[in-house]
């Protein structure tokens, strides 16, 4: 983050963990009472739990689901240029209860245009694609921190000017809230172990997380 740099002194530290939401926006490939397969842009971790939000009418469909298979699709165009892999991923919904069921027929009785069967039950593909997200917390390592921004280090890649919501748990029981945007993203390999130094610069933090952040930072000078 050439900007932060100039612009404040940053700061190693050691354990101070944080919290992200991360959120993708799939494509719904063809779905049942029981499950979907999806396309997203980004690798989907096989046995993690992950909640599909299904958007369409003004009605929103939550639906908790384990990923059982993942595998890489195809490819695409960043803003940048860079190519972006693009993965497919079968969900099997583990909250299909009564407060999701009637939401659920309805919408497959609406947008289904064709059905497979499958040795788990019927699946019917869908006409229209809905707007849907996929979103999950995962937790991030920082390494770095000032004013502006820090590095942090995270098992999951993630594209450069994407932004999200993000915490950070400070010492004393404190914590600061805000969205967090992607500014680099570098893959890091040691020994055959992979993870990510991503870059993030802070967005959209309340005037109390600024202070609770520049007195923390401020205890990293003495």
């Amino acid at each position: 983050m050439p900007e932060e740099k100039r612009q404040y002194k940053r700061f190693t530290v050691e354990s101070i963990q944080g919290n992200m939401m991360f959120v993708a926006k799939v494509k719904i490939l063809n779905i049942s009472m029981g499950g979907a397969a999806i396309e997203a842009d980004k690798r989907l971790n096989i046995n993690r739990e992950y909640i599909l939000k299904i958007e369409y009418n003004g009605k929103v469909i939550p639906l908790r689901g384990i990923i059982v298979w993942s595998i890489i699709s195809g490819s695409k165009k960043g803003p940048g240029g860079e190519i972006i892999p693009t993965y497919k991923a079968g969900m099997k919904f583990t909250n299909v209860l009564t407060d999701t069921t009637a939401g659920l027929l309805e919408f497959i009785e609406k947008y289904k245009k064709g059905e497979e069967n499958r040795l788990s039950g019927v699946r019917f593909n869908i006409d229209v694609p809905p707007k849907a997200v996929l979103n999950y917390p995962f937790n991030y390592t920082v390494k770095k921190i000032s004013l502006g921004g820090m590095l942090i280090e995270s098992e999951q890649t993630l594209n450069v000017g994407d932004r999200f919501p993000m915490e950070i748990f400070l010492p004393e029981n404190r914590s600061i809230k805000f969205f967090g945007r992607v500014a680099s993203s570098i893959e890091v390999d040691t020994g055959g172990q992979k993870h990510y130094d991503i870059g993030i610069a802070f967005e959209e933090m309340s005037e109390e997380h600024k202070k609770i952040l520049a007195e923390f930072i401020q205890t990293l000078y003495e």
